[in-house]
């Protein structure tokens, strides 16, 4: 259906006036600057933004939180952070949110253009976090900007999170990636216990294998900082070697040797948060190389929550816990060769 409309039309001497034309009603929407039916329908199917998701999945995140001191869950968070080193604790347990748990290698557009893949089209993106820093204008306690020696606003620094996007491998399609391995084995993967050797020796120990450390002790590392040694039980079978390995690293890399005061379990004692970092480090490394241990009971790591920490407490003491692990291990696989570890 057609109309008269004014349309503004300028002559030989730049004099601008109006003349009636007859257009459909489609072109008047556009004249008018009202989007056509289509386009708002359009406009309609387009989801919540990053942020909106994300703050929206800020209640359930908290849950999450909380309940990983239940055994099961703790569990589960250790298996996904292996497959998400490079992400936060908080993103490791987002990604997770988001794709029920199926997601096993994520990274960013870049990255994955980088490795000649790229998100398939229509693909909704994973909502996570990012840090950045912003530049903003100085203000006194009165709110006024502050004026620097150059009669300019002083700027200053501050950081901020934002909302990103990432995508799972099975989103996206293109060049076949490097797998270092295939499926995950009870028994170390070729060069991992060599590789962790390696990672505790560049740490400045030494490694010995020992007829007996006593009792029942698997393990011991040195707190003498002039016998830097890490011993190990030589009767273990290879996993239980590789496994102790590991989790005398993670002691090194988390730096509990320099808090060998606080190693105990009497009032003020931090022994089992440190066994937990320990035994969930291993855990992670191990799986992110390919070997999927299960020797020691998921039950050791609930272990760690017991005592006089409940409540409030006891869910610091597992956000603590859980962001050491994720920093440690990605400290680790980022800094030393892993010839079992992928890419992404």
């Amino acid at each position: 259906m057609n109309e008269l409309v004014d349309t503004p039309i300028v002559d030989k001497n730049g004099v601008q006036t109006t003349r009636k034309k007859r257009v459909s009603k489609a072109s008047t929407s556009r004249v008018a600057g009202v989007k056509p039916k289509s386009a708002a329908k359009e406009s309609e199917k387009k989801g919540p933004t990053l942020k909106e998701r994300l703050d929206g999945y800020r209640d359930e995140l908290q849950a999450r939180v909380s309940a990983l001191a239940e055994d099961e869950n703790w569990n589960h968070y250790l298996k996904s952070m292996s497959k998400f080193r490079n992400y936060s604790w908080n993103n490791q347990i987002l990604i997770d949110m988001q794709t029920q748990g199926k997601a096993t290698r994520v990274a960013g557009y870049k990255t994955w253009e980088s490795l000649g893949r790229h998100p398939r089209r229509g693909e909704k993106a994973i909502a996570i976090n990012a840090f950045g820093k912003k530049k903003i204008t100085k203000t006194d306690k009165n709110g006024d900007e502050v004026i620097g020696p150059d009669g300019k606003p002083v700027k200053t620094e501050i950081s901020i999170f934002f909302g990103v996007g990432v995508f799972d491998i099975a989103q996206t399609e293109g060049e076949e990636l490097p797998t270092s391995h295939r499926e995950m084995a009870s028994t170390p993967p070729a060069g991992l216990s060599d590789d962790i050797e390696s990672a505790i020796k560049a740490k400045g120990f030494t490694v010995e294998y020992v007829d007996s450390l006593g009792g029942t002790v698997r393990g011991a590392t040195s707190t003498d900082p002039t016998d830097k040694t890490v011993k190990i039980l030589n009767s273990m079978s290879d996993a239980e070697k590789t496994k102790t390995l590991a989790h005398e690293l993670f002691h090194i890399a988390s730096g509990h040797l320099e808090r060998a005061d606080e190693y105990h379990t009497g009032h003020g004692g931090q022994r089992n948060s440190m066994e937990v970092e320990a035994e969930s480090g291993a855990y992670v490394l191990l799986r992110a190389n390919g070997m999927d241990e299960h020797a020691e009971s998921s039950a050791s790591y609930v272990a760690g929550w017991a005592g006089v920490r409940t409540g409030n407490d006891r869910e610091k003491m597992v956000a603590t816990a859980a962001e050491s692990v994720a920093k440690t291990t990605k400290s680790l696989l980022d800094d030393f060769e892993w010839r079992n570890a992928d890419v992404v």
